[in-house]
């Protein structure tokens, strides 16, 4: 979290009231009675949830721009992940749980539910333990485990997304389906010093998938978001905070640092709401936001360019793990776009390592630990 400087425009006079859809279908609901609306949704369940359970079915493959798995991407090694202190965490955490809440809790270290992520508010895959729906103490616990495998600055910058959900859930008068522990966690596998075992916390603009492996941590893939990413004097606890202001520096630092030649390239449309953005667009841009989760490769040309061009970046290469041309509908209107998009991954990589490697830092936010 970074405070800004300067003050931040009133946002309040643009937040939808009970008079906007939306929010009128949102009032009153459960998380999971939104979570069933959605479902019957045509447009959710027919952009995001049939796409969706169609890739879960098929067995994963990796990154690729062609279906073909690309080898030697990765090498296993010591990083100095924090797996003792992990280890000890998520122990307490496995003896503090009842056997049912271990049932729950406990997966296979190669399950499918890893591609279960997802950053939608809509409570429908419903897996390992809901945050909200369990006692505090073991609440602690968990967050004890995330703590342990996160940097300070990661653990606090993971809350603190938490918080925000919460305090979007007051603007839009339902706390029950945006609030700070509208979350699940699971561990996938046995807590070893040697073989690979992970957990994921999934959630409204929260999805974190932390793989180990002896001394190497993956945490991929990730999401963060915030909405709004500021609070305001209103805003209790939160006033004067302040997330991803990094983030939109790394962003405008990446395009100062190319020439007028590659900005041209890697500018698609100077607007997301009119003017040069094409018909179908709004969806792309949609398809964004709503990651679609479930997929078997990672088919966007940056993501493997990207991590061919520097391990160190790799992660942040892979951390979307699709791409807007999941879902059938899509393809026909965003096709000239994408197409585009993946032809610049060449231009984004060809900035300077230094400049390159100091942006994606400062873009995931963390170092070794994240």
């Amino acid at each position: 979290m970074t405070e800004g400087k300067n003050p931040k425009p009133d946002f309040r006079p643009f937040v939808p009231t009970l008079e906007y859809p939306r929010v009128a279908a949102l009032h009153g609901r459960t998380a999971e009675e939104h979570g069933a609306a959605g479902l019957a949704n045509p447009r959710p369940r027919d952009l995001l949830f049939k796409p969706w359970e169609a890739m879960y079915k098929q067995p994963f493959v990796g990154v690729t721009t062609d279906g073909k798995p690309l080898p030697g991407l990765f090498s296993l090694g010591d990083h100095g992940a924090p797996t003792a202190a992990m280890i000890e965490a998520t122990t307490r955490l496995i003896d503090a749980a009842t056997p049912e809440q271990r049932a729950a809790l406990m997966l296979p270290v190669d399950a499918r539910e890893w591609r279960s992520w997802n950053n939608t508010e809509m409570y429908v895959y419903k897996y390992g333990l809901r945050l909200e729906e369990i006692p505090v103490p073991l609440r602690d616990v968990i967050l004890g485990v995330v703590r342990a495998s996160l940097s300070a600055r990661g653990y606090d910058k993971t809350r603190d997304v938490m918080r925000f959900n919460h305090f979007l859930g007051e603007l839009a008068m339902n706390t029950s389906v945006l609030g700070e522990w509208s979350y699940n966690f699971c561990l996938f596998g046995t807590p070893s010093t040697t073989e690979p075992w992970g957990w994921q916390l999934m959630g409204h603009h929260l999805a974190l998938n932390c793989l180990v492996i002896a001394g190497q941590m993956v945490l991929s893939p990730a999401f963060m978001g915030a909405e709004p990413n500021y609070g305001d004097a209103a805003a209790g606890a939160l006033a004067g905070k302040r997330l991803f202001q990094d983030e939109e520096n790394g962003g405008l630092a990446l395009m100062h640092a190319l020439s007028e030649t590659q900005r041209q390239e890697a500018i698609l449309f100077k607007s997301s709401v009119g003017g040069d953005c094409p018909r179908g667009a709004a969806t792309l841009l949609t398809s964004y936001i709503w990651v679609g989760r479930f997929r078997t490769t990672g088919s966007c040309a940056t993501k493997a360019r990207m991590s061919k061009a520097s391990p160190k970046i790799s992660a942040a290469a892979c951390s979307a793990s699709s791409t807007p041309m999941s879902s059938p509908c899509l393809k026909a209107r965003s096709r000239r776009a994408w197409k585009k998009w993946s032809a610049i991954s060449t231009t984004r990589i060809s900035v300077g390592s230094a400049a390159r490697e100091k942006t994606i830092r400062s873009i995931t936010g963390f170092k070794a630990r994240w």
